[in-house]
């Protein structure tokens, strides 16, 4: 890519400023027009050891439908985090995870 995280935070600024809560992102999302599949992909990405991002991502449309960015995988993030998107209307009907035990205690819980 060849840019400094300087000249990129500059860019991304105003966007990191007014960027959604993830309730916001799903509650918008599409619109409701593109039907979603029911299958959450759940997995995190870490930034060094201290901050993940977890991905909720629908299966089959590829949608990432809800995001968090937290301090590690704990159950009871995701379990809220779960918990939130079957009130608002997303259509669970399985989850697919790396078996990471926080993510299958979640599941569990809401199951």
């Amino acid at each position: 890519m060849g840019q400094s995280i300087k000249t990129l935070l500059t860019k991304f600024h105003a966007f990191l400023e007014v960027a959604p809560t993830p309730e916001e992102y799903y509650l918008k999302l599409n619109g409701g027009r593109i039907p979603l599949g029911g299958t959450l992909l759940i997995d995190a990405d870490w930034f060094g050891q201290d901050h993940c991002l977890i991905i909720y991502r629908d299966y089959p449309t590829g949608e990432i439908v809800f995001f968090r960015y937290a301090q590690g995988e704990y159950k009871y993030i995701i379990s809220a985090d779960i918990a939130f998107l079957i009130r608002n209307g997303y259509p669970l009907k399985g989850v697919v995870s790396d078996w990471k035990g926080s993510i299958v205690a979640a599941v569990r819980e809401i199951a």
